[in-house]
Formats: structure tokens, C-alpha cells, sequence
């Protein structure tokens, strides 16, 4: 029985064009709902297996689109099949620009997740002004495919400064990576919390350019 061929590569255009018009239409009854809603961007993670299935998809790195249009969008994706052949993953990067879906900047780097936070109402305004530094501290992982999460983590004492940071992770991390992120969060001040005592939890998804 001959082997079968593995799937060719598909373009982000490639993919997008698949799906742009349904991707549209999830816009345009998700603006209905939320009249306010205006441009807005996300990525896609997808899986496809052997046969061309499309086996999961997560949507993430969204901003200004709301759960209802991601959540078409991202159910929409995941009903695309391709040709058979050895499975693979991608990231889809969308953006929504006056109601046109177009393919978005490729994410690559450091991206956060939902920040967990005890005790910090300001915590995702100032986990943001770290993503930057975060972001250099991880650049050197990139040349990996796979997704990988780094968790950094910090105690914040009453006068709103980082009392003690880790960094930790499933797999191997460079040492390099871990105290370069610790240092990074230990830059990070925060009010004061009222219990005199904080907590935030950071997860770091690094995103590296996806291969076939």
C-alpha cells in the first residue's frame, strides 16, 4: 500500500481565503448583538489530523472582538478539512478592520493569557507594562515550534513592591529565561493591596513561527 502524502503547506492567505466569508458573517451578527463593537483581532491555534480533520481550535491573543463572534469564528474553523496526509498544526492571525476580515500580523513572542490576581484590582494594567521585557526574555525560545507556557508568579507586600518572583514551567526552561522573567516581574509595582498582602499569576504563552 503506497505511503500516503503528506499534506502540502497552506498559506495564512490560503487558509484565511477558506473561511473569510462565514468568518465575516459571525462579524456581522456578532455587530447586531453588539452594536459598539468595532475593529478587533485574534488568533486561531489549530490542529489537523491524518486525514484532514480539523481536531481543535483555540482562539487567543483577542482584543476588542466579543466571545460570542469568537467563538463562530473559531467554530467555523474548526469545520475546514483538508487533504490527507501527515497531521499539522498553524496559527491563524485575524483582524477585523470596518467590518473586513483580513489576515493579521503572525503572533510570535510572549503572549499573556488571563492574568490570575489576589488582592491587585490594578494587576493586568501593570502585568502589561512588563509583557515587554517578558517578551525579550523568552525571544531566545522561538526557534521552537511547539507551544510552551511559563508561569511567573510574585508575592506583593503592602507597600505595593514584588516581595519575592519565580518562574517556572512543564519541560525544559533555560535558567537564563527563568531568572531573566523573575527580574522582570520584580520591576512591576502595584497599589497597595488592601489585605497588605498580594498575589498574581502570569502565563506566559510563547508563540514561535508555526512549521509544517
Amino acid at each position: 500500500m503506497p505511503a500516503t502524502p503528506a499534506t502540502p503547506a497552506l498559506t495564512d492567505e490560503q487558509i484565511l481565503e477558506r473561511v473569510r466569508s462565514d468568518l465575516a458573517v459571525c462579524y456581522e451578527q456578532g455587530k447586531k448583538a453588539a452594536p459598539k463593537m468595532a475593529n478587533g483581532k485574534m488568533t486561531l491555534l489549530a490542529s489537523v489530523d491524518a486525514t484532514g480533520k480539523t481536531t481543535c481550535v483555540v482562539p487567543m491573543d483577542d482584543t476588542g472582538l466579543t466571545r460570542e463572534v469568537e467563538d463562530c469564528m473559531s467554530a467555523r474553523l474548526a469545520r475546514e478539512s483538508y487533504g490527507p496526509g501527515a497531521s499539522w498544526t498553524f496559527e491563524l492571525p485575524i483582524a477585523v478592520r470596518g467590518g473586513v476580515v483580513a489576515l493579521g500580523k503572525e503572533t510570535t513572542g510572549a503572549v499573556i493569557d488571563e492574568v490570575d490576581a489576589q488582592g491587585l484590582p490594578d494587576a493586568n494594567k501593570v502585568v502589561e507594562t512588563v509583557l515587554p521585557r517578558l517578551s525579550e526574555c523568552v525571544q531566545q525560545m522561538d526557534k521552537s515550534s511547539a507551544l510552551r507556557v511559563i508561569h511567573v508568579g510574585a508575592r506583593v507586600g503592602a507597600d505595593g513592591r514584588v516581595a519575592c518572583a519565580l518562574a517556572t514551567g512543564a519541560g525544559s526552561i533555560p535558567e537564563e529565561v527563568r531568572s531573566c522573567s523573575r527580574a522582570a516581574l520584580e520591576t512591576a509595582r502595584f497599589a497597595a493591596p488592601k489585605s497588605g498582602i498580594g498575589l498574581v499569576s502570569i502565563p506566559v504563552k510563547i508563540l514561535a513561527k508555526r512549521s509544517r
